[in-house]
């Protein structure tokens, strides 16, 4: 239990690492309230969600285009029944090269258009198919069940925290024996 905790903690941690190594640590902050409120609403933890928009900061999408697309992509799995980094990827993709990954689920892009131009393309066709279904999908009472299993994590992610700084010095003690 000890270690689940911890590994829990430590997911969450490096999900929070990675935002800040894209958008300094006070975007990391920034982002990182934001998932927590995504997954109030939605069925998606947000580690998973801090991931994602790590990736967008790395393909250049700034702040608050993560923030935009990263709406969109919860919409998109949802829509098309995909785990949220494989969604993401599609989106990053599209936005941050010359492919549309994104075509072969309806939503085109103008290879020559601007990065700006692609991300306002990927929001408004993916908000015109799939838009707000990731949080209609999330207040629907089957989804209670998933809200409660991330708040359950959440608990346990501050649990490994604590459990972390008290035993991280003997299991250091211990590797270097």
């Amino acid at each position: 239990a000890v270690s689940k905790n911890i590994e829990s903690f430590g997911k969450q941690e490096e999900s929070v690492a990675r935002l800040g190594l894209q958008f300094g640590s006070v975007g990391a902050k920034s982002l990182d309230e934001y998932s927590s409120s995504l997954q109030e609403v939605t069925r998606f933890g947000d580690e998973n969600i801090n991931m994602v928009m790590a990736q967008f900061g790395a393909y250049g999408a700034s702040l608050d285009q993560t923030k935009s697309l990263t709406k969109a992509t919860l919409d998109l799995a949802e829509g098309q029944g995909m785990d949220l980094n494989s969604a993401a990827l599609l989106v990053a993709k599209s936005f941050g090269s010359s492919t549309n990954a994104l075509s072969r689920y309806g939503i085109t892009i103008d290879a020559t258009a601007s990065q700006e131009e692609k991300i306002q393309q990927i929001l408004s066709q993916s908000q015109s198919k799939y838009g707000g279904l990731a949080k209609l999908l999330g207040s629907l009472s089957a989804s209670e069940l998933v809200k409660a299993k991330n708040a359950f994590g959440d608990l346990g992610e501050q649990l490994g925290h604590t459990l972390a700084v008290g035993f991280n010095p003997v299991i250091k003690g211990i590797t270097d024996f």
